[in-house]
């Protein structure tokens, strides 16, 4: 898991993304920290907020951002997490517990996710109009969390407490009043993976479906739902580790390894046929929609040179976009004609 967890903190992949990992905090106590105000309005206030970007004078409309650091204390534990927003460059920081995390943005609002140790609680921050919405406050324990396209509802996985059994993944509504539902039940025991430390979503490209990883030490298992019909798939191939991404009927997945560079697989979702990307991948991407799917990764030549690559969706039609560092011939006389 931590090996995971450094690949998504300093993928190039990551560094593209408005959220992402921040570096370790120590002893963050002289930090500002905020509780944002409650927002006014109700449900048709909250999707407007999620479906909107922020109304910003200017030629240039900033993108909310959020980003989320772990505090250690002088002892070296994990004394709790710094949750970071903002708009351009105005920002304000939140202190949140140790089992905390953060999604989006979405539109103008950030998912924020908090537990106590006792309850687990949700809250929609509004970034631009610097105030929040109480969504959830749970018994169970609120992993993680994620807003549908249609920006109608938040999906969220849950652990049981006491004996952290996964309970499933909920669908609560936002855009009405209602109680959440269980929409899909816990994966189950499947001693090829072994224990199953983390389970993360990750939107298509195209939003009609999310896949709800979840995995072990190295190998993952991947449920593809389709959120408006129901309707769902795995992928428990025990050599698969993190995704990547989902594109149409393509799921694109490392192998399961500790760290990179590593192998990377474009899956057909049906039928679970596999094409090669490449043998020795580096930080990759999807990106572009529909017909337009491109994946963007790095790959190391047999010189030791890092390149970037782009090839479709099935790994087919590579471009080679040039090297990803300087080199000393690359800045030679002869390599700028």
């Amino acid at each position: 898991m931590e090996v995971r967890w450094r690949r998504l903190a300093l993928s190039g992949v990551t560094a593209l993304t408005l959220l992402g990992g921040a570096g370790t905090v120590i002893g963050a106590s002289g930090d500002p920290w905020w509780d944002p105000p409650a927002c006014a309005g109700g449900p048709a206030t909250i999707t407007e907020a999620l479906r909107d970007g922020p109304t910003v004078a200017g030629p240039v409309t900033p993108i909310p951002w959020a980003e989320i650091a772990p505090v250690i204390d002088n002892g070296g534990a994990l004394a709790g997490q710094r949750v970071t927003v903002g708009v351009g460059a105005a920002q304000r920081r939140l202190a949140l517990p140790p089992e905390s995390f953060v999604a989006g943005p979405f539109g103008r609002v950030v998912l924020v996710g908090a537990d106590d140790g006792q309850r687990s609680r949700l809250r929609l921050v509004d970034v631009a109009a610097a105030c929040a919405w109480d969504l959830a406050d749970e018994a169970a324990v609120i992993r993680r969390a994620t807003v549908t396209p249609d920006r109608t509802s938040v999906l969220e996985m849950r652990v049981d407490r006491v004996t952290r059994a996964d309970l499933g993944i909920w669908r609560r509504p936002t855009d009405r009043p209602g109680p959440p539902r269980r929409i899909l039940p816990p994966v189950a025991i499947d001693g090829r993976f072994g224990r199953t430390f983390s389970t993360e979503f990750t939107w298509s490209v195209d939003g009609d479906r999310v896949a709800i990883q979840s995995c072990g030490a190295t190998a993952c298992r991947t449920r593809l739902l389709d959120p408006t019909s129901g309707r769902s798939d795995l992928v428990d191939d025990p050599d698969l580790g993190s995704i990547v991404g989902l594109a149409r009927d393509r799921l694109v997945v490392y192998r399961a390894c500790r760290g990179l560079p590593c192998p990377l697989f474009s899956l057909d979702t049906a039928s679970h046929a596999r094409s090669v990307v490449s043998w020795a991948a580096g930080p990759a991407a999807v990106t572009g929609r529909g017909a337009a799917v491109r994946i963007v990764h790095e790959w190391r030549d047999g010189l030791g040179f890092d390149h970037v690559r782009s090839v479709d969706d099935a790994g087919e039609h590579p471009l080679d976009l040039g090297r990803s560092h300087l080199d000393p011939a690359m800045s030679s006389p002869e390599s700028s004609r």
